[in-house]
């Protein structure tokens, strides 16, 4: 008798807990009828798997609903990497309301509703599942941004898929993906595919590889030279400064190396490289260093030139730049001993300029406190 008592209290217990549960998942569907109706569809998602799981199990009303939402909120957003996201999240719920038992319960109306949004779905694909948007997926996934947590097996499966769809900036950054696994051949032929769609980033890197010898590429500066100077036709055609430069000044560590020197030809592609774009500081420097320390083309004039120009640059581009602010701070520890120097000595087409010698003594006397 005791042990039935025990029993039938347990019985009565669980079906309390059940009935409450049971109320808590019919207030939370509600709640989420009404976020749905605000069009608050995070919010409604949010209170849909709440009641989901309060139920404890697939429940044919929250499906149906769950796939409106979703559909919903694709058709309303601006974001086209949002809506390309709430795609996926949609063919997720149809499938779940597909599988959900019971389905039969709602009616003809609601199941109709949910079999013509899945036969909208192809042309919703063809105007969203572009091999962009599918890189921009890849990307989101792999900083963590626009929304996504970070999640690099789904940022595998969105640059492959990118990648296969011939979006060259995808498989350019497959290609390094794979350099970093070592795997060279596919590196190989990720890079070939980003160089065959005249990918300015893949035919520079090419250069580098070559001119490295990294990542199964054997070391060659004819092909190095080769590689960078079609990113440079390449980078004009596209009216792209940034590898213009790129190229520019990457042909002029080319001919810098130790085994392949021709300091003349650097200086003329370092020069272009400026011509490019006047306040290119970094190049300014890079330049004036040779001009002073190498004597087969020293040059104390231009060397103070480009150093004081690069100088002028640093400082009106700290105030709104971080990188510039960082560089002016290296700027003075690296380079006022230099000019203390040419313009203490003269000579190599300077002439003394006492004056400029002692402005940066005091500069340089300033930041050594």
């Amino acid at each position: 008798m005791k042990q039935f008592l025990q029993i039938l209290i347990f019985l009565c217990l669980s079906i309390t807990t059940h009935a409450q549960s049971n109320l808590e998942a019919k207030a939370l569907y509600q709640v989420a009828e009404e976020k749905f109706d605000a069009k608050q569809y995070t919010e409604a998602l949010n209170y849909l798997n709440k009641s989901e799981e309060a139920f404890g199990k697939s429940n044919p009303d929250i499906a149906y609903l769950r796939v409106m939402v979703v559909q919903q909120a694709l058709k309303d957003s601006d974001d086209k990497l949002k809506a390309f996201s709430m795609l996926n999240e949609l063919e997720k719920a149809i499938d779940k309301f597909e599988n959900t038992k019971q389905k039969e319960a709602l009616g003809e109306d609601k199941q109709m509703a949910v079999m013509r949004i899945k036969i909208e779905l192809p042309e919703l694909k063809k105007k969203y599942e572009t091999p962009e948007m599918q890189y921009k997926m890849a990307k989101s996934y792999k900083e963590g941004k626009n929304g996504f947590e970070k999640d690099e097996k789904l940022y595998d499966e969105w640059i492959i898929k990118a990648s296969e769809n011939g979006y060259s900036d995808a498989q350019y950054d497959l290609a390094i993906d794979y350099a970093f696994k070592k795997d060279y051949e596919k590196t190989k032929y990720w890079l070939s595919q980003a160089v065959e769609d005249n990918n300015v980033t893949a035919i520079n890197a090419m250069g580098y590889f070559y001119k490295n010898g990294l990542c199964g590429f054997s070391k060659d500066y004819i092909k190095a030279d080769e590689w960078y100077k079609k990113t440079l036709a390449v980078a004009i055609k596209q009216e792209d400064e940034f590898y213009q430069i790129e190229a520019l000044a990457s042909l002029g560590e080319l001919y810098y190396l130790p085994d392949n020197k021709q300091a003349t030809l650097t200086i003329d592609y370092y020069e272009k490289a400026i011509a490019v774009r006047k306040d290119n500081y970094k190049t300014r420097i890079t330049l004036a260093t040779i001009y002073y320390a190498d004597a087969e083309v020293k040059d104390y004039a231009k060397a103070t030139q480009y150093l004081e120009e690069a100088f002028t640059q640093l400082s009106a581009e700290a105030a709104k730049d971080r990188d510039a602010g960082e560089d002016l701070v290296k700027f003075v520890p690296e380079n006022a001993y230099k000019l203390i120097d040419m313009y203490t000595t003269g000579g190599n087409k300077l002439k003394k300029n006492t004056k400029r010698a002692a402005f940066w003594q005091n500069i340089k006397d300033s930041t050594d406190k």
